[in-house]
């Protein structure tokens, strides 16, 4: 997803809220995308290290209501973001607390139309989140 291309987006039409709809990808754009609305600094100054996100302009953000069309991330109740640096391939966690969608919206109605592959790939993502909980030393 292009967080950039999102930002601009949301600038040019004036926006004043994103609303994050699809899969954990999708929703983790948009959420950098209201993170992003109001920011000087690049997105990748405020990855998830030491205390980066003390450099987040909180009034720069916008806020987001997330709607989840599968159940696999999760990221609608998330206060962070995995997104592709494309200057080395490599996936990076932003974060942010107030990165929490304020609102969220969830419609059986939209997930239970989805392939049944797609279906058993979210169901095992979100088994797989559970257990890596459930296995942190932390």
């Amino acid at each position: 997803a292009d967080v950039d291309g999102g930002v601009s987006a949301f600038i040019a039409n004036d926006c004043d809220g994103v609303v994050a709809f699809g899969g954990g990808s999708a929703m983790d754009a948009a959420k950098c995308v209201a993170l992003m609305s109001g920011q000087t600094r690049p997105l990748f100054d405020f990855e998830d290290r030491e205390d980066w996100c003390d450099r987040v302009d909180v009034a720069g953000m916008a806020p987001c209501v997330a709607v989840p069309t599968t159940a696999g991330t999760g990221s609608e109740v998330g206060r962070a973001a995995v997104v592709t640096d494309e200057r080395d391939h490599t996936k990076k966690i932003i974060f942010h607390a107030n990165m929490l969608p304020g609102r969220v919206i969830l419609d059986p109605e939209l997930t239970s139309k989805l392939p049944p592959d797609v279906t058993a790939w979210t169901g095992v993502d979100a088994l797989s989140h559970c257990l890596e909980a459930l296995a942190s030393p932390v």
